[in-house]
């Protein structure tokens, strides 16, 4: 790693969260007469899953619901379903579950040590550093034990820039070495792996006073704003680490991309447009990006007009395939463009969460897929498998893997749709996946558990419950009923793995070149500009 210097008073004053000009979610919410009851309904899975864990693997990463047994995999052997589950029991209101998680996290995980041969910076960051930093502020900023350990964990993840200006993402044995084929000019990073540290890292900064955090990701950051484009806005997903271009211009909004897309937008709302920092370059990126993406990769179905999925591209074709990773879009455009105040991308992600919903309601258990594929408007499919079924037809997409694991990004924009509009259709359309992850995906210990196909009436369990399933399924399914001042989309910004974190809304509209939203050419060959 290279050497940093500490002191840069400036940069911290310019993390603190800036004066409040405005509101981002709908104003005079209300609640229908049922939410108390779904709520506790939500409450109840939750608090029978963790109590599974809690009997059957504590402390471990997670948790086998059908063996009963505990798993260690690739996130360390610290506990991620501990340091996961500590923010959403915040939220639920489960005060119980927060000090035996937050004790467990303090008392018995040493972050000097690890059971995984390989450790990933991007699901260590997003889950334990995420998870203790806002543990801390959820409460009341008192347990500075949780600030030590988050930091104890940071520094040993700095090993990952090692003369580059983003990081490698894997450390080996935990001993501050990458792996050899991440020492040569061939070696690649994601954007996604790269670009989703500036929330934590930054955060983290501020609590500690060592700028290092921020100024690394910072670096980042900026290295990825400046790639090369295939869109603008838009690059290819992986780049070489030695010289910062990109491998390939395969483009898209998935995984392995998604969340340096949401942090573009997510960053400026957590750290305002002040001295010092480059919130304004990061959210016009993002607008130029969302403007490519509505004109290039929002695609419709042949023979289905009102049905938008966004596509992928690599050399000149559009590729007609999207996921349940995809599903994010919807909510992250939501949001974005209520900063800067711009309907035309809004309507954009309310299209987007109302067809990828469909999704959910057109298979025989109610719950989506993780990935699909449809023809584009004039038939072509650029490779990419399909069936003519009767499903295929009359929903529009033809599933390609029909696995369900817990993912949240569908519930997720759901539920940015109903903060922002508090239209009560949202919060039925909440409802019903819930009703379909219950009946479909609880094991006969009563904890969650995956499913292998969702379009089956009756779907086999799988054995398998991945942290996300505490830190952000069940939590965007109780904040949808909870009083809004829950997870108020006006005080918190959540990251990726949605632990939310304090910040203070600052208009930064002014600030932003948005221009004219285009349409989408829905074309199966385009030339980037």
């Amino acid at each position: 790693m290279k050497s940093f210097l500490l002191a840069l008073p400036a940069l911290l004053v310019a993390l603190v969260p800036s004066t409040a000009e405005a509101a981002l979610q709908a104003p005079n919410i209300k609640l229908p007469a049922n939410a108390p009851a779904r709520l506790q309904a939500v409450r109840q899975f939750y608090n029978t899953s963790f109590t599974q864990y809690l009997k059957y693997a504590k402390g471990a990463d997670e948790l086998f619901p059908l063996s009963k047994k505990p798993q260690n995999n690739f996130l360390g052997g610290w506990g991620a379903t501990m340091v996961d589950s500590i923010s959403t029991s915040y939220l639920l209101d489960f005060p119980d579950f927060v000090k035996i998680a937050e004790d467990w996290m303090i008392n018995n995980v040493d972050y000097s040590k690890t059971s995984s041969n390989e450790i990933s910076i991007f699901e260590t960051t997003i889950r334990h550093v995420a998870g203790l930093i806002s543990a801390y502020e959820l409460g009341g900023k008192k347990n500075q034990a949780l600030i030590k350990q988050a930091d104890i964990l940071a520094l040993k993840l700095l090993n990952g820039w090692d003369n580059t200006d983003a990081p490698f993402n894997i450390l080996v044995g935990w001993n501050g070495t990458s792996r050899p084929e991440d020492r040569t000019n061939d070696a690649t990073a994601n954007l996604a792996e790269a670009g989703t540290l500036f929330m934590e890292f930054s955060r983290l900064s501020q609590y500690t006073n060592n700028t290092v955090y921020v100024q690394l990701a910072t670096r980042a950051m900026n290295t990825l704003v400046g790639l090369k484009k295939t869109f603008p806005g838009l690059t290819g997903q992986d780049f070489f680490l030695h010289n910062n271009t990109p491998s390939s211009d395969y483009t898209y909004f998935g995984g392995g991309s998604d969340s340096y897309y949401e942090y573009l937008a997510k960053v400026p709302l957590l750290i305002g447009s002040q001295s010092g920092n480059d919130a304004t370059k990061y959210l016009q990126t993002w607008v130029d990006g969302v403007k490519s993406g509505i004109k290039y990769l929002v695609q419709s179905p042949q023979g289905h007009d009102d049905l938008y999925f966004v596509a992928d591209y690599t050399k000149g074709k559009i590729i007609p395939e999207s996921g349940h990773l995809q599903a994010y879009i919807a909510g992250n455009w939501m949001l974005g463009a209520k900063m800067i105040g711009n309907d035309k991308i809004f309507q954009w992600g309310l299209k987007l969460a109302k067809s990828y919903y469909r999704t959910y309601n057109s298979t025989a258990s109610g719950i989506g897929p993780e990935g699909w594929t449809f023809k584009l408007k004039d038939g072509s499919l650029n490779g990419r498998p399909y069936k003519n079924t009767t499903f295929s037809q009359k929903s529009g997409f033809y599933i390609t893997s029909p696995s369900y694991n817990m993912r949240p990004e569908m519930v997720e924009s759901l539920f940015y749709a109903w903060r922002l509009t508090g239209d009560p259709q949202w919060l039925d359309y909440i409802w019903n996946t819930f009703l379909a992850i219950k009946a479909h995906c609880t094991s006969p210990s009563g904890a969650a558990a995956a499913i292998s196909d969702v379009r089956q009436a009756n779907p086999p369990l799988v054995d398998n419950l991945q942290s996300f399933y505490f830190a952000e399924l069940m939590k965007y399914f109780a904040m949808a009923f909870s009083d809004p001042s829950v997870g108020s989309l006006d005080k918190y910004v959540f990251n990726t793995e949605a632990h939310p974190f304090e910040y203070t809304f600052k208009n930064l509209s002014s600030t932003i070149n948005v221009g004219t939203i285009p349409t989408p050419l829905f074309k199966s060959l385009v030339t980037p500009p």
